[in-house]
Protein backbone atom coordinates (compact mmCIF):
# COMPACT_ATOMS: atom_id res chain seq x y z
CA UNK A 1 0.00 0.00 0.00
CA UNK A 2 2.79 2.92 1.03
CA UNK A 3 4.32 1.42 -2.48
CA UNK A 4 1.03 2.36 -4.13
CA UNK A 5 0.89 5.64 -2.57
CA UNK A 6 5.04 6.05 -3.39
CA UNK A 7 4.72 5.79 -6.49
CA UNK A 8 1.94 8.20 -7.03
CA UNK A 9 2.87 10.61 -5.24
CA UNK A 10 6.46 10.61 -7.61
CA UNK A 11 4.38 10.66 -10.64
CA UNK A 12 2.54 13.47 -9.04
CA UNK A 13 5.69 15.76 -8.37
CA UNK A 14 7.36 14.47 -11.88
CA UNK A 15 3.92 15.88 -13.76
CA UNK A 16 3.27 18.81 -11.43
CA UNK A 17 7.47 20.25 -11.99
CA UNK A 18 6.94 18.86 -16.01
CA UNK A 19 3.94 20.94 -15.86
CA UNK A 20 5.88 24.10 -14.48
CA UNK A 21 8.74 23.55 -16.95
CA UNK A 22 6.66 23.87 -19.36
CA UNK A 23 4.00 27.05 -18.59
CA UNK A 24 8.12 28.83 -18.10
CA UNK A 25 9.07 27.62 -21.39
CA UNK A 26 5.69 29.01 -22.94
CA UNK A 27 5.53 32.39 -20.81
CA UNK A 28 9.31 32.88 -21.61
CA UNK A 29 9.29 32.37 -25.41
CA UNK A 30 6.28 34.55 -25.66
CA UNK A 31 8.01 37.48 -23.72
CA UNK A 32 11.24 37.03 -25.49
CA UNK A 33 9.37 36.77 -29.27
CA UNK A 34 7.19 40.17 -28.24
CA UNK A 35 9.86 42.63 -27.44
CA UNK A 36 12.66 41.37 -29.91
CA UNK A 37 11.31 41.81 -33.82
CA UNK A 38 12.58 40.08 -36.55
CA UNK A 39 13.88 40.82 -39.92
CA UNK A 40 12.11 38.34 -41.87
CA UNK A 41 9.18 35.64 -41.98
CA UNK A 42 5.14 35.95 -41.86
CA UNK A 43 3.89 38.02 -39.15
CA UNK A 44 1.51 35.92 -36.70
CA UNK A 45 -2.10 36.89 -37.39
CA UNK A 46 -4.29 38.21 -34.64
CA UNK A 47 -5.39 35.85 -32.21
CA UNK A 48 -9.15 35.87 -33.35
CA UNK A 49 -7.87 34.75 -36.56
CA UNK A 50 -6.17 31.91 -35.49
CA UNK A 51 -7.48 27.94 -35.21
CA UNK A 52 -6.82 26.25 -32.16
CA UNK A 53 -3.99 24.41 -33.69
CA UNK A 54 -2.03 27.87 -34.52
CA UNK A 55 -3.27 28.92 -31.03
CA UNK A 56 -1.34 25.91 -29.65
CA UNK A 57 1.69 25.94 -31.81
CA UNK A 58 1.99 30.16 -31.38
CA UNK A 59 1.18 29.58 -27.35
CA UNK A 60 4.27 27.10 -26.91
CA UNK A 61 6.69 28.54 -29.56
CA UNK A 62 5.67 32.32 -29.44
CA UNK A 63 4.18 34.89 -31.35
CA UNK A 64 6.82 36.50 -34.64
CA UNK A 65 6.99 40.12 -34.85
CA UNK A 66 8.46 41.69 -38.15
CA UNK A 67 10.52 44.66 -37.33
CA UNK A 68 8.32 47.47 -38.50
CA UNK A 69 9.13 48.90 -41.88
CA UNK A 70 7.98 52.20 -43.26
CA UNK A 71 5.76 51.42 -46.25
CA UNK A 72 3.91 54.52 -46.63
CA UNK A 73 5.36 58.37 -46.59
CA UNK A 74 3.82 61.95 -45.99
CA UNK A 75 3.50 62.60 -49.72
CA UNK A 76 0.93 59.26 -50.02
CA UNK A 77 -1.18 62.06 -47.47
CA UNK A 78 -0.59 64.97 -49.77
CA UNK A 79 2.16 66.46 -46.71
CA UNK A 80 5.28 68.22 -47.44
CA UNK A 81 7.44 66.97 -45.20
CA UNK A 82 11.17 66.64 -43.93
CA UNK A 83 13.24 63.54 -42.42
CA UNK A 84 14.92 64.37 -39.22
CA UNK A 85 17.43 63.23 -36.79
CA UNK A 86 16.44 63.74 -33.15
CA UNK A 87 19.27 62.97 -30.68
CA UNK A 88 18.66 61.14 -27.53
CA UNK A 89 21.05 61.66 -24.74
CA UNK A 90 22.60 58.31 -24.98
CA UNK A 91 23.81 59.17 -28.26
CA UNK A 92 21.72 57.39 -30.31
CA UNK A 93 19.33 59.26 -33.14
CA UNK A 94 15.46 58.85 -33.82
CA UNK A 95 14.25 59.56 -36.78
CA UNK A 96 10.78 61.70 -37.90
CA UNK A 97 9.03 63.31 -40.18
CA UNK A 98 8.58 67.08 -39.93
CA UNK A 99 5.33 68.66 -41.29
CA UNK A 100 5.61 72.28 -40.45
CA UNK A 101 3.51 74.99 -41.54
CA UNK A 102 4.98 77.60 -39.97
CA UNK A 103 1.99 78.97 -38.54
CA UNK A 104 1.00 79.74 -34.95
CA UNK A 105 -0.82 76.80 -34.43
CA UNK A 106 0.49 74.41 -31.98
CA UNK A 107 3.45 71.53 -32.82
CA UNK A 108 1.60 67.74 -32.44
CA UNK A 109 4.26 64.99 -31.57
CA UNK A 110 3.14 61.81 -32.83
CA UNK A 111 4.30 58.88 -31.57
CA UNK A 112 2.74 55.02 -32.50
CA UNK A 113 2.05 51.92 -31.24
CA UNK A 114 3.29 48.12 -30.94
CA UNK A 115 5.16 46.80 -33.65
CA UNK A 116 4.21 50.30 -35.85
CA UNK A 117 6.57 52.78 -36.99
CA UNK A 118 5.86 56.66 -37.50
CA UNK A 119 3.98 55.60 -41.34
CA UNK A 120 1.15 54.59 -38.66
CA UNK A 121 0.85 58.23 -37.62
CA UNK A 122 0.26 59.94 -41.09
CA UNK A 123 -3.89 59.31 -41.25
CA UNK A 124 -3.68 61.19 -38.00
CA UNK A 125 -0.70 63.90 -38.61
CA UNK A 126 -3.24 64.75 -42.22
CA UNK A 127 -6.22 65.13 -39.90
CA UNK A 128 -4.02 67.48 -37.83
CA UNK A 129 -2.39 69.43 -40.59
CA UNK A 130 -6.15 69.84 -41.36
CA UNK A 131 -6.90 71.67 -38.29
CA UNK A 132 -3.74 74.37 -39.23
CA UNK A 133 -0.73 72.67 -36.55
CA UNK A 134 2.51 71.27 -37.90
CA UNK A 135 3.29 67.92 -36.75
CA UNK A 136 6.44 65.75 -35.59
CA UNK A 137 6.20 62.12 -36.40
CA UNK A 138 8.56 60.29 -34.40
CA UNK A 139 10.33 56.84 -34.99
CA UNK A 140 10.68 55.23 -31.61
CA UNK A 141 14.05 53.56 -31.02
CA UNK A 142 13.74 49.55 -32.20
CA UNK A 143 11.51 50.00 -35.35
CA UNK A 144 11.22 52.27 -38.32
CA UNK A 145 14.47 54.24 -39.80
CA UNK A 146 15.38 54.56 -35.78
CA UNK A 147 17.94 52.18 -34.79
CA UNK A 148 17.80 49.01 -32.43
CA UNK A 149 15.74 46.35 -32.81
CA UNK A 150 12.84 45.48 -30.28
CA UNK A 151 10.45 47.77 -28.00
CA UNK A 152 9.68 47.68 -24.09
CA UNK A 153 5.68 48.62 -24.10
CA UNK A 154 6.29 52.05 -23.50
CA UNK A 155 8.74 51.85 -20.91
CA UNK A 156 12.23 53.30 -22.18
CA UNK A 157 9.98 54.82 -24.90
CA UNK A 158 9.22 57.06 -22.56
CA UNK A 159 12.87 58.62 -23.09
CA UNK A 160 12.35 58.64 -26.94
CA UNK A 161 9.19 61.15 -25.77
CA UNK A 162 11.47 63.09 -24.07
CA UNK A 163 13.96 63.59 -26.37
CA UNK A 164 11.31 64.52 -29.00
CA UNK A 165 10.33 67.21 -26.57
CA UNK A 166 13.05 68.39 -26.37
CA UNK A 167 13.32 68.48 -29.72
CA UNK A 168 10.55 70.80 -30.13
CA UNK A 169 10.76 72.92 -27.71
CA UNK A 170 14.90 73.92 -29.42
CA UNK A 171 13.47 74.26 -32.83
CA UNK A 172 9.81 76.30 -32.11
CA UNK A 173 10.67 78.04 -29.20
CA UNK A 174 7.35 79.41 -27.82
CA UNK A 175 5.46 77.33 -29.31
CA UNK A 176 2.17 75.02 -27.61
CA UNK A 177 2.86 71.93 -27.76
CA UNK A 178 1.05 68.54 -27.82
CA UNK A 179 1.82 65.02 -27.73
CA UNK A 180 -0.27 62.81 -29.34
CA UNK A 181 0.03 58.85 -28.49
CA UNK A 182 -1.81 55.63 -29.49
CA UNK A 183 -1.70 52.86 -27.25
CA UNK A 184 1.77 52.12 -26.46
CA UNK A 185 3.01 55.30 -27.44
CA UNK A 186 -0.13 56.66 -25.31
CA UNK A 187 1.85 54.79 -22.31
CA UNK A 188 5.28 55.85 -23.46
CA UNK A 189 4.10 59.63 -23.29
CA UNK A 190 2.27 59.52 -20.00
CA UNK A 191 5.25 57.92 -18.59
CA UNK A 192 7.49 61.14 -20.05
CA UNK A 193 5.37 63.02 -17.89
CA UNK A 194 5.63 60.96 -15.32
CA UNK A 195 9.42 60.13 -14.98
CA UNK A 196 10.99 62.41 -17.75
CA UNK A 197 9.73 65.66 -16.21
CA UNK A 198 8.12 66.48 -19.74
CA UNK A 199 5.38 69.02 -19.53
CA UNK A 200 3.32 69.67 -22.44
CA UNK A 201 0.92 72.15 -23.44
CA UNK A 202 -1.50 69.18 -24.14
CA UNK A 203 -1.89 65.36 -24.17
CA UNK A 204 -4.56 63.39 -27.06
CA UNK A 205 -4.73 59.45 -25.89
CA UNK A 206 -6.12 56.40 -27.93
CA UNK A 207 -6.43 53.46 -27.02
CA UNK A 208 -4.37 53.30 -23.57
CA UNK A 209 -3.86 50.69 -21.34
CA UNK A 210 -3.70 51.41 -17.77
CA UNK A 211 -1.20 48.25 -16.73
CA UNK A 212 1.21 46.28 -18.25
CA UNK A 213 -0.16 43.51 -16.15
CA UNK A 214 -3.71 43.75 -17.14
CA UNK A 215 -3.17 43.85 -20.65
CA UNK A 216 -1.01 40.85 -20.36
CA UNK A 217 -3.14 38.99 -19.20
CA UNK A 218 -5.97 40.61 -22.09
CA UNK A 219 -3.07 38.46 -24.24
CA UNK A 220 -3.70 35.61 -22.85
CA UNK A 221 -7.71 35.23 -22.52
CA UNK A 222 -7.57 36.52 -26.26
CA UNK A 223 -5.47 33.09 -27.13
CA UNK A 224 -8.07 30.78 -25.33
CA UNK A 225 -5.55 30.83 -22.16
CA UNK A 226 -5.45 31.07 -18.34
CA UNK A 227 -4.47 34.14 -17.23
CA UNK A 228 -3.21 32.41 -14.45
CA UNK A 229 -0.23 31.69 -14.30
CA UNK A 230 1.14 32.56 -17.46
CA UNK A 231 0.59 36.24 -17.46
CA UNK A 232 2.91 35.94 -13.85
CA UNK A 233 5.34 34.18 -15.90
CA UNK A 234 5.20 36.27 -18.82
CA UNK A 235 6.18 39.67 -16.48
CA UNK A 236 8.66 37.95 -15.24
CA UNK A 237 10.75 36.76 -17.89
CA UNK A 238 10.27 39.84 -19.96
CA UNK A 239 11.38 41.39 -16.68
CA UNK A 240 14.28 39.60 -16.81
CA UNK A 241 15.22 40.76 -20.46
CA UNK A 242 14.11 44.50 -20.28
CA UNK A 243 15.89 44.49 -17.08
CA UNK A 244 12.91 46.58 -15.50
CA UNK A 245 9.93 46.14 -12.78
CA UNK A 246 7.09 44.36 -15.51
CA UNK A 247 4.64 45.16 -12.47
CA UNK A 248 5.56 48.54 -12.46
CA UNK A 249 4.70 50.23 -15.66
CA UNK A 250 1.29 51.28 -14.98
CA UNK A 251 -0.48 54.08 -17.04
CA UNK A 252 -2.94 54.66 -14.30
CA UNK A 253 -0.35 55.54 -12.21
CA UNK A 254 2.18 57.78 -14.54
CA UNK A 255 -1.37 59.57 -15.51
CA UNK A 256 -1.62 61.53 -11.69
CA UNK A 257 1.40 63.37 -12.65
CA UNK A 258 -0.43 64.75 -15.46
CA UNK A 259 -1.62 68.78 -14.77
CA UNK A 260 -2.48 69.69 -18.35
CA UNK A 261 -5.71 69.12 -20.33
CA UNK A 262 -6.13 65.85 -21.58
CA UNK A 263 -8.30 64.28 -24.39
CA UNK A 264 -8.74 60.37 -24.23
CA UNK A 265 -10.50 58.20 -27.18
CA UNK A 266 -11.19 54.79 -26.92
CA UNK A 267 -13.05 52.25 -29.69
CA UNK A 268 -16.44 50.27 -28.30
CA UNK A 269 -15.11 47.70 -29.81
CA UNK A 270 -11.30 47.78 -28.62
CA UNK A 271 -10.74 43.69 -27.93
CA UNK A 272 -6.94 44.43 -26.98
CA UNK A 273 -7.60 47.27 -24.25
CA UNK A 274 -11.35 46.77 -22.05
CA UNK A 275 -13.18 50.75 -21.82
CA UNK A 276 -12.99 50.06 -18.07
CA UNK A 277 -8.32 50.05 -18.63
CA UNK A 278 -9.07 53.50 -20.72
CA UNK A 279 -11.46 54.76 -17.89
CA UNK A 280 -8.70 54.57 -15.22
CA UNK A 281 -6.04 56.24 -17.12
CA UNK A 282 -8.52 58.81 -16.93
CA UNK A 283 -9.69 59.16 -13.83
CA UNK A 284 -5.82 59.12 -12.76
CA UNK A 285 -5.58 62.51 -14.78
CA UNK A 286 -6.09 65.59 -12.22
CA UNK A 287 -5.92 68.38 -15.02
CA UNK A 288 -8.49 68.78 -17.19
CA UNK A 289 -9.90 66.05 -19.22
CA UNK A 290 -12.52 64.43 -21.82
CA UNK A 291 -13.23 61.02 -22.70
CA UNK A 292 -14.77 60.07 -25.87
CA UNK A 293 -15.82 57.28 -26.99
CA UNK A 294 -15.98 55.67 -30.83
CA UNK A 295 -19.00 53.64 -31.56
CA UNK A 296 -17.54 50.99 -33.44
CA UNK A 297 -13.47 51.41 -33.62
CA UNK A 298 -11.61 48.54 -32.43
CA UNK A 299 -8.05 48.81 -31.29
CA UNK A 300 -7.17 50.78 -34.43
CA UNK A 301 -6.46 54.28 -34.99
CA UNK A 302 -9.77 56.57 -35.71
CA UNK A 303 -9.20 57.67 -39.20
CA UNK A 304 -9.52 61.54 -39.01
CA UNK A 305 -11.16 61.55 -42.53
CA UNK A 306 -13.76 59.61 -41.91
CA UNK A 307 -14.50 60.06 -38.63
CA UNK A 308 -16.50 63.24 -37.98
CA UNK A 309 -16.71 62.91 -34.23
CA UNK A 310 -12.56 62.84 -33.99
CA UNK A 311 -12.24 65.88 -36.08
CA UNK A 312 -14.63 67.84 -34.07
CA UNK A 313 -13.59 67.06 -30.76
CA UNK A 314 -9.86 68.05 -31.97
CA UNK A 315 -10.78 70.63 -33.01
CA UNK A 316 -12.69 72.01 -30.16
CA UNK A 317 -9.93 70.62 -27.44
CA UNK A 318 -7.66 72.34 -29.55
CA UNK A 319 -9.51 75.97 -29.56
CA UNK A 320 -10.05 75.93 -25.24
CA UNK A 321 -6.49 75.34 -24.88
CA UNK A 322 -5.33 78.08 -27.16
Amino acid sequence: MKSIFHNRLIVFLVGTLAAFLLLNVVAKNQAESMIRFVENGARTKKPEDLSVLEKVQVAVSGVTVLRPVVEQHPSDFGLDAKQVRIPKGNGSELSAWVVDLDSPGPIVLLFHGYAECKDSMLPTAEGLVGLGCSTVLVDFYGGGDSGGNGTSIGYFEAEDVAASFSYAKANWPGAEIVLYGFSMGGAAVLRSVSHEKVSPDGIILESVFDSLENTTKQRFKSFGLPSWPLSDLLLFWGGRAWGFDTKSHNPMDYAKSVKCPTLVFHGSRDERISASQARSVFLGISGEKRFVTIEGLGHEHADPVVTELWANEVENFLERNR
